[in-house]
């Protein structure tokens, strides 16, 4: 079975420029994806993208209230040369996809615990990744932590390369 469709928490408050460094980072087509935290990257394909589908994840996000986290420091992923911010603290995190994981248990199987971040570089091998830190360390050490919202989720659908934000829920007030 092919999953083309996740869910993101898309970090509101960020500034322009991280997304502008993203973009010359991140070379993928994924980079289309603003700045945020993946919940879910397996949960259907796209074709199985209903109104049912869409209700049942309206249910869980408004199950959860929306909160305030920040981006607190650079970490790596070094043997795939990611560079990320860890959202801080992770326990709404751990509670929203908790949620998502009771209403589709087929998203727990693949992936069952997540390493919560928000990707800023992707690099093809150690020096770039050593450049790309460097570069991001003088553009916006001095901003961290960031001081970011939660107040949405958004379902994304790929179709070769193109990733297509399909539609976006409200977490609780």
């Amino acid at each position: 079975m092919a999953f083309d469709s996740f869910l993101v928490l898309e970090a509101e408050g960020a500034p322009p420029q991280f997304e502008e460094f993203r973009k010359r980072h991140i070379n993928h087509p994924g980079n289309s994806v603003p700045l945020h935290t993946t919940l879910v990257s397996n949960l259907c394909s796209p074709d199985q993208v209903t109104q049912e589908l869409i209700r049942r994840i309206e249910v869980v996000c408004s199950s959860v209230n929306a909160f305030d986290y920040q981006a607190v420091c650079v970490n790596a992923f070094p043997a795939n040369n990611v560079l990320w911010l860890a959202p801080m603290p992770v326990t709404p995190f751990e509670l929203l996809v908790r949620k998502i994981y009771e209403a589709f248990p087929h998203t727990k199987g693949l992936w069952p615990f997540p390493s919560f971040h928000m990707t800023i570089g992707l690099s093809t091998n150690r020096d770039e990744m050593t450049s790309v830190l460097d570069e991001f360390q003088r553009e916006f050490a001095n901003m961290l932590p960031l001081k970011l919202s939660a107040n949405e989720v958004s379902l994304w659908t790929v179709n070769g390369d193109n990733y297509c934000r399909h539609s976006k829920f409200w977490l609780g007030r």
